[in-house]
């Protein structure tokens, strides 16, 4: 399936639901133009295929070590950092989980230049000894080819 395939089912199922709104086949389009683009549309592409799937946020959890002093002229200066602690989630987990046919599915996005790390080595063949499906996409059309092969499944008309 292309991107403009995937936008023009949205259009037509938004329609479908919703047929006495004008413009209701008007729907912002789905691209792949970066990492987060790609995700979110890699997200849509499994919700129309009937699959479920949730995205994954690692980031970790900000913590605030700013503090605002007064220094000896009388001018007020805020000094320190904002840092990231841990999430508590597991090093290298992919972006995107999700089950196809009764079946873990884990999709890591990336991007342009972007590699797997060493966790994310790790996770893969933890998800593969164990099953699951692990499946690197670098782009739209690229990650549908390879998932659809792997499940055998057709684009809906």
């Amino acid at each position: 399936m292309t991107l403009k395939q995937l936008n023009q089912h949205r259009g037509e199922a938004n329609q479908a639901a919703h047929p006495t709104v004008p413009y209701a086949d008007r729907v912002k389009p789905c691209k792949d133009n970066g990492a987060n683009a790609l995700t979110n549309a890699i997200r849509e592409y499994l919700r129309i295929m009937g699959h479920y799937s949730v995205r994954v946020n690692v980031m970790g959890i900000p913590q605030d070590n700013r503090q605002v002093v007064t220094d000896t002229v009388g001018l007020r200066r805020t000094i320190g950092s904002i840092d990231y602690r841990p999430s508590g989630s597991t090093r290298g987990v992919a972006d995107i989980l999700a089950t196809v046919q009764g079946r873990s599915v884990s999709i890591e996005v990336k991007w342009n230049k972007d590699r797997q790390s060493n966790n994310q080595k790790i996770y893969q063949s933890g998800v593969e000894r164990s099953g699951g499906i692990y499946i690197i996409a670098r782009a739209f059309e690229q990650f549908t080819n390879d998932f659809e092969h792997i499940f055998g499944v057709q684009v809906p008309e």
